[in-house]
């Protein structure tokens, strides 16, 4: 019976060696014909010089698969994209589409419908100037978007997270996402005050730091996987939102900042109270994202730094509507 015990163990233990050397040489392959797929897009734009070259991008959250294609002349990234239904595909394109066309995305060179890919210049990452401002260079940013082409519509923020919520509510997720009970009845109160608002522009809704790069002397957006057209003061709460994370400035210092610079004066109370509102919907939007729901409701990786952020994010977004119903609610 040792005998056997000793022998099972070994077996086992190779057994598990064998899969997760399995699984390596899957990875590795799969990376592979992605650069080799990335170099073939690349040699059919007209003019491009051997010998071509490619590496996987590394860093950012998005799931699309980003890849550096590197020739004699120039550098290129080929995005492709992860989204197997055809209109939220069609939607990221012609965003990326109307970016490049008004100069605040990098330029495409080549679309692959069969591929799902799309093959762009690489923009080089330079410094932000000391002698600048950071928030109001990405608030012209901002506006170019919100005054150039208009976007496809699909779906707007506010609807993404009520639908998230409800998610979390149907489906008895409120003990291990104890403020999202809560989040749910603020949420509902803010759609009546927001239904005010109907003015609507292009949008990027994911203005965070990866998505957006300084090169040639101005900011450029890129990854329009959640680009529509929804309420511009979205554009301008993640802004702020992600400008105060990364600076450790205060909050309501940066919303007055990038309203001043937004309209080129001071804020009026009506516009203050309806950046605040964005705000709260802006920290549930990304409470949500954080938790990675999928289709079964399970939290996909870092379960527990994902639900953490997500539970504080929440938390945050009910003191701020606290604040908003003590300070602009009566008005």
């Amino acid at each position: 019976m040792d005998y056997v015990k000793k022998y099972a163990k070994y077996i086992i233990t190779l057994a598990l060696s064998i899969t997760i050397v399995g699984f390596v040489c899957v990875y590795f392959f799969h990376q592979k014909s992605f650069e080799k797929r990335a170099v073939a897009l690349v040699s059919k734009i007209p003019g491009v010089k051997k010998p071509i070259t490619a590496k996987k991008l590394v860093g950012g959250h998005t799931e699309a698969y980003p890849v550096k294609v590197i020739t004699p002349d120039q550098s290129y990234v080929v995005r492709f994209l992860d989204d197997d239904n055809y209109s939220t595909l069609h939607q990221e394109i012609t965003c990326q589409k109307i970016a490049s066309e008004q100069g605040y995305g990098p330029r495409i060179y080549l679309i692959s419908s069969e591929e799902r890919a799309i093959v762009m210049e690489f923009l080089h990452q330079e410094l932000f100037p000391s002698d600048k401002n950071r928030l109001e260079a990405l608030v012209t940013l901002v506006k170019r978007i919100h005054t150039g082409l208009a976007f496809p519509s699909n779906w707007s923020l506010v609807d993404a997270v009520r639908s998230g919520l409800h998610m979390i509510i149907d489906r008895n997720l409120t003990k291990e996402f104890p403020y999202f009970s809560q989040s749910i009845e603020i949420t509902e109160k803010m759609y009546d005050a927001l239904q005010r608002y109907s003015y609507k522009t292009a949008c990027h809704r994911d203005l965070n730091p990866d998505n957006v790069l300084y090169a040639r002397g101005q900011f450029y957006a890129i990854d329009f996987k959640t680009a529509g057209q929804d309420d511009p003061y979205v554009d301008l709460a993640e802004l702020v939102f992600w400008h105060s994370s990364d600076t450790g400035k205060k909050e309501e210092d940066c919303a007055l900042q990038v309203l001043e610079a937004y309209y080129g004066r001071a804020a009026t109370e009506e516009e203050k109270n309806h950046l605040l509102l964005q705000r709260i919907m802006v920290r549930l939007y990304y409470s949500l994202i954080s938790l990675h729901l999928d289709s079964d409701a399970e939290i996909k990786q870092d379960k527990d730094s994902r639900v953490s952020w997500g539970n504080t994010l929440a938390s945050d977004a009910i003191a701020l509507y606290a604040f908003y119903s003590a300070h602009f609610q009566k008005n």
